[in-house]
């Protein structure tokens, strides 16, 4: 029974990636469109396992600049758009994992979104690791 829960997990997240390699490499792009629940789903699924393959995931998601594709039928994030929402969340999954080994990639963010929330959000990361924004 433990056997099968994990290699459910194991295919979970290898989907999750999936989705995720999707969204930043649109040049390899199998869907058009992505529900948003579908991605919080994934996000869910992926920050739960660490390995390299997702810290890497989770990195590029903080640096992509593109915009998601959603569906019209798709659910929206209240506060942020779908991007800065998954960056939000990336950066609080990284300084949980990883501590201050990604402050440089935050400090990024802080200086080249527009979005005052996100800036805010990786600012009290960088400084929770003695970073200045």
């Amino acid at each position: 029974m433990a056997k099968e829960k994990k290699e459910k997990q194991v295919k979970k997240v290898h989907n999750s990636v999936e989705l995720f390699k999707q969204l930043l490499w649109f040049r390899r792009v199998k869907k058009k469109e992505f529900l948003w629940q579908e991605i919080v789903g994934a996000i869910t699924g992926i920050t739960k396992t660490r390995t390299k393959e997702v810290e890497d995931i989770l990195v590029k998601l903080i640096e992509f600049e593109g915009k998601i594709r959603l569906s019209p039928d798709s659910d929206i994030p209240g506060v942020m758009s779908p991007e800065d929402t998954l960056k939000s969340l990336a950066i609080q999954t990284l300084s949980e994992w990883t501590g201050r080994k990604h402050l440089k990639t935050f400090k990024k963010i802080c200086a080249k979104t527009e979005s005052p929330i996100l800036s805010q959000i990786a600012k009290v990361y960088i400084e929770r690791f003695g970073g200045e924004p």
